[in-house]
């Protein structure tokens, strides 16, 4: 399969076909069944989304509330799908953007929906940062939460894993099914049009608690490329399939991606690799950022009544555990909160209940649309927590550079 393609754009938006697609006077195309999307943003750039089943050629519009913008054809991949970086924009500015099938006159003949994004501030920029994050979606529920989070003034959003329920799939057109019966709810396709999005993946996307010392290859390798081809994600260019990463938001705020599930080898101990271990250690102690994230799929707090499914997270490797916990206290790491999903219930509170992480917080995201996991409910009598939610929920996170201070809000589903 081929690469999606990565377009620089640098023209100046034609000012008649910039009014007309703010305007919305283009009928909307029925192609684009999926919507479209935004991911790691950067001051001047972004990745850009969508997937279509029509046969006209494309070409992408991104424009400001003034009508200045800028444009490049889009290239499908012979999935349907368009994945492509956007450059030369302006920092911690709102752009609204729209996919359009182009006429043999050069017109637009229909388009997308609108979609929008915040681009990051430039890096000597110290700014508040209100971004919201969420985890385990899954088809057969509606996400109507997230309709709701899509109608918050947010910077960005965070996926925290469990974007999708594919459980049981095995080949690529399985999987892609399986994804567009997910991305295809109401509450899926406003929240990744409205704001730009920085993904993980955990199990779900391709088996529930896979092994990757056991998982047949090309059932793994089907599913890890449909996570590609659905995530709008920078990808690295000397590693491609690496998940891992950083995204900076100017002076106030570093978000480090973690992948704690496809480095995962049980028989050698190994939760994440020592390349990727290394990597967020460095990161941790040269960024300059006022707050620091660490986006985690399967929680690295410590459970005391949880004793089944330590395999499945950070308690079943304590060694790894344990070092990037000790690392962050003895190099002081300040304003660090964990961002975690996976256990179907939100929650707050400190990684350890004495010793390593003791002085660190977590807070779990989520569910989306899932049903919530009520074992969870002893919890509630350790002081370690405090709170702990059991319905559908997204939480939002207020970082605050007048107090230095991270404000954590869950938002709950009536």
């Amino acid at each position: 399969m081929k690469q999606a393609s990565i377009l620089a754009v640098t023209s100046l938006l034609p000012s008649g076909l910039a009014k007309a697609l703010s305007a919305r006077q283009v009928l909307q195309s029925d192609k684009f069944v999926l919507g479209v999307a935004s991911g790691d943003a950067t001051a001047d750039s972004v990745i850009l989304w969508t997937y279509y089943e029509g046969f006209y050629p494309l070409k992408v519009c991104v424009w400001t509330e003034d009508r200045k913008g800028l444009w490049a054809d889009a290239t499908r991949t012979d999935g349907g799908y368009v994945q492509m970086e956007i450059r030369g924009l302006s920092p911690f500015t709102r752009y609204r953007y729209a996919f359009s099938e182009m006429g043999f006159d050069g017109q637009p003949v229909a388009q997308s929906t609108v979609g929008y994004f915040k681009t990051a501030p430039a890096a000597d920029s110290l700014v508040s940062i209100r971004f919201g994050a969420v985890s385990c979606v899954k088809y057969k529920f509606e996400p109507t939460i997230l309709e709701e989070a899509a109608k918050q003034d947010l910077d960005f959003f965070i996926h925290n894993g469990d974007n999708a329920y594919n459980d049981g799939l095995v080949t690529l057109d399985e999987f892609r099914g399986g994804w567009s019966r997910t991305l295809q709810k109401k509450g899926y396709l406003e929240l990744r049009r409205s704001m730009g999005m920085i993904a993980t993946m955990d199990d779900h996307e391709i088996s529930d608690d896979f092994d990757m010392e056991r998982i047949d290859a090309a059932k793994y390798q089907a599913g890890r490329q449909s996570f590609f081809e659905h995530t709008p994600l920078r990808r690295n260019v000397a590693y491609p399939d690496r998940i891992w990463r950083k995204l900076s938001w100017g002076k106030t705020l570093d978000v480090f991606v973690l992948d704690c599930r496809t480095e995962r080898r049980p028989s050698q101990n190994q939760y994440i690799s020592q390349a990727q271990m290394d990597w967020l250690k460095s990161g941790l102690r040269e960024s300059a950022a006022m707050f620091k994230i660490i986006m985690n799929s399967v929680p690295i707090s410590e459970y005391p009544m949880w004793f089944l499914m330590r395999h499945d997270r950070w308690q079943g490797y304590p060694e790894q555990r344990t070092e990037i916990l000790e690392f962050i206290d003895s190099e002081q790491i300040q304003n660090l909160l964990w961002v975690s999903g996976d256990f179907h219930f939100t929650s707050y509170g400190r990684v350890s209940t004495s010793g390593a992480g003791s002085t660190q917080m977590e807070v779990l995201a989520g569910p989306g649309a899932q049903n919530p996991n009520r074992l969870g409910e002893p919890l509630r009598a350790y002081s370690q927590f405090d709170w702990i939610h059991f319905k559908n929920s997204y939480i939002t996170v207020n970082c605050d550079v007048d107090t230095q201070k991270m404000d954590v809000v869950p938002h709950l589903l009536d």
